[in-house]
């Protein structure tokens, strides 16, 4: 089974039947520091590096992972591997793209099709790679925790931390690992983190006053992710700005129902805000609830509903838009302004 749209997991299939105009909640920050555009149609952009953007697009009746080599939608390259129905790239870093084919892990060692490399360890049935860094990758197989220290199947382990039934690594920068666990018994998902990259260095860092949680990117010493608040079961975005609990930030902004933060680059933190059903594309510019950007008034307005879904070092946001009249995903690309 191919691993849903992003966006279409995030928002309930009754509210995209009849998406309207934008919704309600204000942005103090100015629209104007970014200016957006379309890359490609039928696509979703899920990570940047440089001026490189990959992602996936829908080629016959499958996803296919792609490369993009600038915004403009130019130097475009299917990188579905012989023999794969459907893949994902999911994140570039340097040259390495990794991600999945067929539910199993990949990495690209170059933007070509004929680079690609399973990565899938031995003994597991599904796998996904989800980040890298300097050459390490981390992902899950078989709802465990998992880190390659290099591109090769060979080179993993699996970090799954006692006391979780499923746990899953997202992000990495340096030796730090972050990811989720769903607890033993009532499967609530708490946000972990492993600081040496081992199963039994996990470290639970959910804050005690959200329902359940997970990190979802790191850069520096910035942690991204999300949670749900007890009273509603609404997600708010949340920042830690340390390896602790205490250091979590509710980050959500006032005026939408729920909100998520998917990547973070140079204290810049992205991701979305839902009001009335309708998702709009977000950038926080600090960890904090007042300090963002709405993104989405800086598309076309047959766009009904976007996301954020990675930023690089030059402050570019990658992700898709919806046209509301059809279902369509586009790829998606915010630069900051001249």
């Amino acid at each position: 089974m191919q691993r849903r749209n992003i966006l279409l997991a995030l928002i309930p299939f009754a509210s995209l039947a009849g998406c309207g105009g934008g919704g309600g909640g204000t942005s103090p920050g100015s629209p104007n520091q970014f200016q957006g555009s379309i890359t490609a149609t039928n696509a979703e952009l899920k990570g940047t590096s440089g001026n490189s953007l990959v992602g996936y697009a829908t080629v016959g009746a499958n996803n296919h992972a792609m490369y993009w080599a600038n915004s403009s939608g130019a130097g475009v390259v299917d990188l579905n591997p012989t023999g794969r129905t459907f893949s994902f790239a999911n994140k570039i870093s340097g040259s390495l793209i990794v991600g999945e084919a067929d539910n199993l892990a990949y990495i690209w060692t170059n933007p070509t099709a004929s680079s690609a490399v399973s990565i899938h360890p031995a003994g597991y049935t599904v796998s996904y790679a989800n980040w890298s860094f300097n050459g390490a990758i981390v992902g899950d197989a078989d709802n465990h925790a998992m880190v390659w220290s290099s591109a090769s199947a060979a080179a993993f382990t699996d970090i799954h931390p006692t006391g979780f039934s499923a746990s899953y690594a997202n992000s990495l920068y340096g030796s730090l690992i972050v990811g989720c666990g769903n607890l033993t018994g009532s499967a609530i998902q708490h946000a972990v983190i492993w600081p040496s990259r081992t199963a039994g260095s996990a470290v639970d860092i959910h804050p005690t006053s959200f329902y359940s949680s997970t990190c979802i990117a790191i850069d520096g010493g910035l942690i991204v992710g999300s949670g749900e608040i007890p009273s509603t079961k609404a997600l708010h975005a949340i920042a830690w700005t340390g390896k602790t609990a205490s250091t979590a930030i509710d980050i959500h902004p006032a005026g939408y129902d729920s909100s998520s933060a998917w990547s973070t680059r140079g204290g810049l933190i992205v991701g979305y805000g839902i009001t009335g059903g309708i998702a709009h594309a977000l950038v926080w510019t600090k960890p904090s609830p007042t300090a963002f950007i709405d993104l989405h008034s800086l598309l076309p307005s047959n766009y009904t509903q976007s996301s954020a879904l990675d930023i690089n070092a030059s402050k570019q946001i990658v992700g898709q838009g919806i046209i509301g009249s059809s279902g369509e995903s586009d790829a998606v690309v915010w630069s900051p302004t001249p």
